[in-house]
């Protein structure tokens, strides 16, 4: 799998107004689209404040991506292969 890091995030604030330009769900409330799920992997940093052994993998145009907070109020946008998502329904 390769990972590619987008941005990174410095305030909550700031993490709010990116996840509104996620791609909506079906339910057109304004909810970002959850895609699926991504096993944790060296391609991605390690997170203290996450303790599944996955991400959420969430849609941007239409691209699979990952959030991660990797320090306080730090976040990192990661873009993840399309192929390494799992469905939700199937985890």
């Amino acid at each position: 799998m390769t990972a590619t890091k987008l941005q990174t995030i410095r305030s909550h604030a700031k993490l709010a107004q990116f996840m509104a330009t996620l791609d909506a769900d079906a339910s057109n409330d304004g909810t970002a689209q959850m895609v699926g799920e991504i096993a944790r992997t060296a391609d991605l940093p390690a997170s203290r404040y996450s303790f599944g052994p996955s991400y959420t993998v969430f849609a941007l145009n239409g691209a699979p991506v990952v959030i991660i907070e990797t320090a306080h109020r730090v976040f990192e946008v990661w873009a993840v292969d399309a192929a390494t998502v799992q469905p939700m329904e199937t985890l």
